[in-house]
């Protein structure tokens, strides 16, 4: 009996350390592998392997919201927004059970590479920043907004939470624009106008 609880222990232990690896390397340092996270569950994530990230879950050795990545400073959900893979983002906002899903609102960390300026941010700073138009319409529509109008390609959100921002930003992606210019929090519903 005592050597069956070893060996368990031991099995316990390699998991929890292949689950809790930080990439290294030079390799992992530049884009658009330091964009992919850094463990084993933010790449499962980025790369859509859901049943593999729901067995990681729910060992139990493993969270969406703890042990960001060190070269960047990126959680499971912000590499995910980082990379622009919406149906994921929504695996990991939604189609989780409820105690594993990731929090929405919480922002990168500092990582080793700060010249890249992507620590504080939330995921829609985070898509704006990067220039991800259609991720960041996704979270916009999907978390702090609803549609006051649609004429053609263009689209008008009214903001029912207001978006945090840290400083004034404008990202293009694909000839579209994105511009948040608030540096604090919206207390009234803020409107503005967005192309696709």
């Amino acid at each position: 009996m005592h050597a069956g609880c070893s060996t368990l222990r031991r099995r316990i232990s390699r998991k929890r350390t292949f689950l809790r690896t930080q990439a290294l390397g030079v390799f992992f340092e530049s884009p658009p592998m330091c964009t992919y996270g850094d463990s084993p569950l933010a790449y499962a994530c980025v790369f859509g392997l859901r049943k593999l990230t729901s067995k990681m879950l729910d060992s139990g050795l493993v969270s969406l919201d703890t042990n960001p990545g060190e070269i960047i400073g990126l959680y499971p959900l912000h590499a995910v927004v980082s990379n622009g893979r919406r149906s994921e983002y929504d695996f990991l906002t939604r189609g989780l059970p409820l105690e594993e899903r990731a929090d929405r609102s919480k922002c990168t960390e500092a990582g080793r590479l700060i010249t890249l300026g992507m620590e504080q941010m939330n995921c829609m700073q985070l898509a704006a920043d990067r220039g991800l138009r259609f991720m960041f319409q996704h979270i916009m529509s999907q978390e702090t907004t609803r549609i006051m109008w649609t004429w053609g390609r263009v689209t008008q959100f009214q903001c029912v939470y207001g978006i945090p921002t840290r400083a004034p930003c404008t990202a293009r992606a694909d000839g579209g624009s994105i511009s948040m210019v608030s540096t604090r929090r919206a207390t009234a519903p803020t409107t503005w106008d967005v192309g696709t």
